[in-house]
């Protein structure tokens, strides 16, 4: 019954926050439109904005001082190099695309790109096009409110098109008070604080991102009087995120439906209410934990700017994907920040009470974690269906790979999960459909000694190569029934062992609570 109690709230907070991922045939319309998605534009009727010569071809786009002004609905293709900004103040029902080309505009203030009214508001990147705004000034309050990011925009935004786009910004990157939809281009953005910033939701549906941020790389606030405001979803293309607290941080969900997304540095990985994974490719480093869900996401919260300043170096240049810190000689003193509020009382290993609405599920798609805590931590349910899910553990006694405080079902895909000791320790609940078996080792193993999981006859069904040291194995492979005998080989250790089984070697002594069918005390053995 517990199992499909968490299907049925996985499938109705999933269609509350994105309804259209319900119907998988129609999902990308209903998220995206047709032009969102196209980056097509018609220069024919374009009114062209030369920024060098603060001149145009139409009588909607006015100059006033250090600012060009756009006032009504329609195309305009803007070039050239402006000191000042650029602004949109065009009707509430006016559709505006701005065509890129090679574009550059440097503000002193704090935004480069202002969008004070529209309806909707498309940014296309031209084809072949190489366009930056920047702006060095702190966050300032005006009559639209705290204007705090580099682009900031009042109405829903679109970046499309497949040209180049450099961001970065005293304050945060790409802040909107609607929707945010990102689907093509090659866009970087060097941000002191959140990278994207909305209101309302982040949909990524294409391009190429990447987001370093003082803060978090991508977040989003919610709406109190709307409570299915708030999501973030990754539908296709690469995001590439080095951030200084929360790689992703949503107030409601989390969904990545296919693409690829690269956390290389974060304090947690992603936080939300609720994460869904049901396809692409995730992969996480992160200081705390690596997949977090949590009822209290702490809105409002940031711990930018931590002072110094922007990386070094060529935007455009990604360089190597390491986990090398980018943000010189910021403040990134973790004992500092929690002092601050919040990052205290995150809910602990299960048991405490399990938050309603909060779910973690994985349905879908590769999944490698590395974390120095948990690695899947959910303060409510915990829903594995599919999917092939690696996780680098923690190497302290007391932190767990997986951790959750309501139900912890597994009925399909493979986790492999490795740690170093016993506290607290979980696997997945008796009533998963799926076997799992934890497995205490002989001796300490280091990182890059590989994992391999055979059958009888040898052949291999599983293996991955830990980023971490390790003791403990976690692992539930799907396909493979309970009670038949595997060979467990780490490095040069093998050991023989029964699946669904566990053996816990310590102080404590042996204890059994690896399978669905095992005698194994709260929520897969907890200590």
């Amino acid at each position: 019954m517990k199992k499909v109690w968490s299907l049925l709230m996985a499938i109705t907070l999933l269609m509350g926050t994105f309804p259209a991922l319900a119907a998988d045939s129609n999902k990308d319309k209903a998220m995206f439109t047709d032009r969102d998605l196209s980056g097509e534009y018609d220069l024919s009727t374009a009114v062209i904005v030369n920024l060098t010569g603060a001149e145009s071809t139409g009588a909607a786009v006015a100059w006033e001082g250090n600012v060009c002004r756009i006032m009504s609905a329609g195309t305009y293709l803007v070039n050239g190099e402006w000191n000042g900004t650029l602004s949109v103040a065009a009707g509430k029902q006016d559709k505006v695309q701005l065509v890129l080309q090679n574009a550059s505009i440097h503000s002193s203030g704090p935004a480069a790109l202002v969008i004070e009214s529209a309806d909707k508001v498309f940014v296309t990147l031209a084809e072949e096009s190489v366009n930056v705004l920047e702006a060095t000034g702190a966050a300032e309050k005006t009559d639209l409110g705290t204007v705090d990011g580099v682009i900031f925009s009042k109405a829903d935004l679109v970046l499309n098109g497949s040209g180049a786009l450099a961001v970065s910004g005293a304050a945060h990157g790409i802040v909107c008070k609607d929707d945010l939809k990102i689907t093509g281009g090659e866009i970087v953005i060097q941000a002191a604080r959140h990278g994207l910033e909305a209101n309302d939701s982040i949909r990524i549906g294409g391009g190429t991102l990447t987001v370093t941020a003082g803060s978090d790389g991508l977040h989003t606030d919610g709406d109190d009087e709307d409570a299915e405001k708030g999501g973030i979803l990754m539908q296709d293309g690469e995001l590439i995120i080095r951030a200084g607290d929360d790689g992703i941080h949503a107030e409601t969900s989390v969904t990545v439906a296919g693409g690829a997304v690269q956390i290389l540095q974060s304090y947690e990985g992603i936080e939300g209410k609720q994460i869904y994974i049901m396809d692409g490719d995730v992969f996480i480093i992160a200081e705390d934990d690596a997949l977090n869900t949590s009822a209290g996401t702490e809105k409002g919260m940031e711990f930018g700017p931590m002072g110094g300043g922007m990386p070094d170096g060529n935007p455009f240049d990604k360089g190597e994907k390491d986990t090398q810190n980018p943000f010189g000689g910021w403040n990134n003193d973790r004992e500092t920040q929690r002092s601050w509020g919040g990052r205290m009382n995150r809910g602990g290993a299960g048991g405490e009470g399990a938050q309603e609405g909060v779910l973690l599920s994985i349905s879908g798609g590769t999944v490698t974690l590395q974390s120095g805590s948990d690695g899947l931590d959910s303060n409510g349910d915990l829903a594995i269906s599919g999917g092939f899910i690696t996780i680098s553990g923690p190497t302290r006694n007391g932190e767990v790979p997986i951790d959750y405080n309501g139900t912890g079902l597994i009925s399909g895909g493979t986790v492999m999960a490795t740690g170093v000791g016993t506290m607290m320790l979980q696997g997945f609940d008796d009533a998963s459909a799926q076997s799992t078996t934890i497995q205490m080792l002989n001796r300490m193993h280091q990182a890059g000694e590989t994992i391999t999981i055979a059958d009888e006859a040898g052949q291999v069904l599983a293996s991955f190569t830990p980023a971490n040291a390790y003791q403990l194995v976690i692992f539930s492979i799907e396909g493979v029934a309970e009670g038949v005998h595997l060979t467990l080989r780490c490095g040069e250790e093998t050991q023989t062992v029964v699946n669904g089984s566990s053996s816990v070697y310590g102080g404590n002594g042996d204890r059994n609570f690896g399978g669905p069918q095992q005698e194994r005390g709260n929520h897969g053995g907890r200590w």
